[in-house]
């Protein structure tokens, strides 16, 4: 039977080696390079598109405009 405690008795590391190699072929720091690859291309696009609206906005009139 599994114990109901929140801390474990004897606490240990060794998880988090198991984690971090787990797949074999794969270690933990190729899915790392792979999520900074993501955000970076998604920060790039966010910044263009977000520019490219500020520009539109500063450029055309609209009600309210100079509130």
């Amino acid at each position: 039977m599994a114990s109901a405690d929140l801390l474990p008795k004897h606490p240990t590391f060794n998880n988090f080696t198991q984690g971090w190699n787990a797949l074999s072929g794969y270690s933990f720091t190729h899915f790392y390079l792979n999520t900074f690859g993501l955000i970076a291309g998604v920060l790039f696009t966010t910044i263009v598109s977000n520019s490219l609206v500020a520009f539109g906005f500063a450029r055309i009139s609209f009600p309210l405009r100079n509130f």
